[in-house]
């Protein structure tokens, strides 16, 4: 090995032969003792290679996450969207009006008698399908919620107060009362 380092520098001066011999020493015994006792030396670079490499897999672990989620949503709305598509109530000749709220906003639906009737006493829903509304029957709505739950805007509701609470239950009406 005429042209390691310790040489060179040997020759050009810059270190004295006891240096030299130190160090190869110190080289050799913790080399020694690294074989001996099966301990490896902390490799900062390595470390650190490491570090960062588990950081890289988390990341791309969360990243692939994200896409997973993003596909399942996106497969649970096309299959709410076809859902919607094939049970939608035909409105086209319908003139009634029925107005409802969604997000503070006051919309208007037109539909036949015979769906507002349903409608009100909860046989029927209002769907949202690309920023339009429609009327959908009830058991077809159970599946669209478990979908995608925002979708469904309004839902009918048998009107049930009146029949459960009645302010007068305990008052007789006398028979001798004219109207």
């Amino acid at each position: 090995m005429g042209n390691s380092l310790a040489d060179q520098l040997l020759k050009a001066g810059m270190v004295s032969k006891q240096k030299v011999k130190k160090v190869k020493s110190q080289k050799q015994k913790q080399e020694r003792m690294r074989r001996h006792n099966k301990i490896e030396q902390v490799d900062e670079a390595k470390q650190l290679a490491a570090k960062a490499e588990a950081e890289k897999l988390a990341r791309d672990r969360e990243l692939n996450r994200q896409r997973k989620e993003a596909a399942e949503r996106k497969a649970l709305t096309a299959q709410a969207r076809q859902l919607i598509e094939t049970h939608r109530l035909d409105r086209a000749e319908g003139d009634i009006p029925y107005r409802f709220s969604v997000a503070g906003r006051i919309q208007t639906l037109r539909m036949l008698p015979e769906q507002r009737r349903q409608l009100v006493n909860g046989l029927l829903a209002i769907v949202l399908l690309d920023e339009r509304f429609e009327l959908v029957p009830l058991d077809v709505v159970d599946k669209i919620e478990q979908r995608v739950p925002e979708l469904v805007v309004h839902r009918g509701q048998a009107d049930t107060a009146e029949d459960d609470t009645d302010d007068y239950a305990g008052y007789e009406i006398p028979d001798d009362l004219m109207w």
